[in-house]
C-alpha cells in the first residue's frame, strides 16, 4: 500500500508542469520543453525550461507553479526610464506598478494569453533592438517575457516571444532522453559521462582515484582561460563578433540553473572584439562544481558569445611548473601548458580507431605516483 501511494505521489508529482503547460497557453506560450525536471542544489526548487520559459516549484511534491523571471534576468542591469501616467483606453494601459506603458498589439497579446500570471508586470516600454534578422524591431520587456513585434508577418502573428527559455538554459541540462525512457528521478542529472568499456581489467591503484573525463562544450565566439580550475580560481574570458564601439554586458551562468550578472560593461573594440583584461570572473571557495559559462551580449546587435569552463572540486594534476620549455604535443593537447601545483589540466587526444579502449596515464620524473583508466574513443 505504501509502494502504491508513493508512486501516485510521484505521478502527480510529474503531472504539474505538464498541467499548468496545457492550461496557460502551451506551445504557443512556451514552446517545447528543453529539459527535464530537475531540483537547483541551492534554492531545493524544482525547475524545467520550455523554449519561452522556466517553470520552477517551491519543492517537489509542490502544486503550484511559477514562471521564472527570464525577461528581468535578459534586462540585466539595463534600468528603462518611466512614462508619464496616463488614462486607460482600450488601446493603451499604465502599470503604476513600474510606471510602464502597455499598448496596442502588445496590450492584446499581454491581456489574450495570460497576463500578469503569465507574463508579470512590464518593466520597460516599448523599445527599438536588433533582432536575430539583423533589423530593428519594437521589442517590449516584461517580468517574465520580451515581446518583439514583426511588421511583415500577417496580421494576428506581428508579435513574437523571444525565445528566453533557450537562451538561458544550462547546456548540461538539454541533453535528451533515449526514445520511451521514463524520466528521471527529481535531482538525478540528465547528463552523465559514458561509461568506461575496457577490453582488460586495469589495476586499482587505493591511493589515487580514476581519472574523469570531463566534457566541456564548444565555447561559441570566447574563449575562457584556462578552461578548468578549482572553486576560487580567476577566468578570464576574451570574445569577438560585435560591432565595433558597441556595448557589451555580460553574466555567468552556473551549474545549478541559477544566472549571475557581471556588473562590468565593455565598449567592443575597432575589430569588434572584447579583449583579454577586459573581463576576469573570479569564483569562490563555496562555487558549484560542474560545466560554466559566461555570456556576453551585445546591446545592440543582440550577438552573444559564449565560453564554457569547467569547475571540478580536485586537481586532475599536481605536477609542478616546469623549470624548461614543454616538449611539443604529439596527436593530443593539454590546456594549459604548465602550471603550479593544484592547476587543473584538461587532456585531449586523436587518431585512435574509433570504438577503441584507450588507456589514459600520468607519469612524472618527480612524482611516485601515477593514475590511469581506460575510455572508449569517439
Amino acid at each position: 500500500m505504501i509502494c502504491l501511494l508513493d508512486h501516485i505521489q510521484h505521478v502527480r508529482q510529474l503531472e504539474v508542469f505538464r498541467d499548468f503547460w496545457d492550461k496557460n497557453g502551451g506551445l504557443a506560450n512556451f514552446g517545447y520543453p528543453l529539459t527535464e525536471e530537475y531540483i537547483d542544489p541551492q534554492t531545493n526548487r524544482v525547475y524545467q525550461f520550455f523554449e519561452r520559459a522556466r517553470f520552477e516549484r517551491a519543492q517537489p511534491f509542490a502544486t503550484v507553479v511559477e514562471l521564472g523571471l527570464l525577461g528581468r534576468q535578459l534586462a540585466g542591469n539595463r534600468t528603462f526610464p518611466a512614462s508619464e501616467p496616463i488614462g486607460n483606453t482600450s488601446q493603451r494601459r499604465y502599470f503604476p506598478e513600474t510606471g510602464h506603458i502597455v499598448q496596442f498589439g502588445f496590450k492584446d497579446t499581454w491581456e489574450d494569453r495570460g497576463g500578469l500570471r503569465v507574463f508579470g508586470l512590464p518593466i520597460s516600454d516599448e523599445v527599438e533592438e536588433l533582432l536575430a534578422d539583423g533589423q530593428a524591431h519594437t521589442v517590449q520587456y516584461f517580468e517574465r517575457s520580451r515581446f518583439e513585434f514583426w511588421p511583415d508577418r500577417p496580421a494576428g502573428q506581428r508579435v513574437l516571444l523571444s525565445l528566453l527559455g533557450r537562451q538561458f538554459v544550462p547546456p548540461e541540462r538539454t541533453a535528451p532522453l533515449a526514445p520511451n525512457a521514463p524520466p528521471p528521478p527529481l535531482g538525478v542529472p540528465t547528463v552523465t559521462p559514458p561509461a568506461p568499456q575496457p577490453t582488460a581489467t586495469p589495476t586499482p591503484n587505493p591511493r589515487q582515484p580514476p581519472l574523469v573525463r570531463p566534457s566541456i562544450p564548444a565555447s561559441r565566439n570566447a574563449t575562457v582561460s584556462p578552461q578548468a580550475g578549482q572553486p576560487g580560481q580567476l577566468f578570464t574570458f576574451v570574445a569577438s563578433g560585435f560591432r565595433p564601439g558597441e556595448e557589451v554586458v555580460f553574466w555567468v551562468n552556473v551549474p545549478d540553473g541559477t544566472t549571475r550578472p557581471i556588473e562590468d560593461r565593455v565598449t567592443a573594440d575597432s575589430l569588434g572584439n572584447v579583449p583579454t583584461g577586459k573581463i576576469e570572473y573570479q569564483t569562490v571557495g563555496s562555487a558549484p562544481t560542474g560545466i560554466w559559462s559566461i555570456v556576453a551580449r551585445g546591446d545592440t546587435t543582440e550577438r552573444v558569445a559564449i565560453g564554457y569552463f569547467l569547475l571540478v572540486g580536485s586537481a586532475i594534476s599536481r605536477a609542478p611548473a616546469p623549470a624548461q620549455s614543454v616538449p611539443p604535443n604529439v596527436d593530443a593537447q593539454v590546456e594549459p601548458a604548465a602550471g603550479p601545483a593544484g592547476t587543473i589540466f584538461v587532456f585531449g587526444a586523436n587518431g585512435f580507431r574509433a570504438g577503441e579502449s584507450v588507456s589514459i596515464s600520468i607519469v612524472a620524473d618527480s612524482w611516485e605516483r601515477s593514475a590511469s583508466a581506460l575510455w572508449p574513443a569517439d
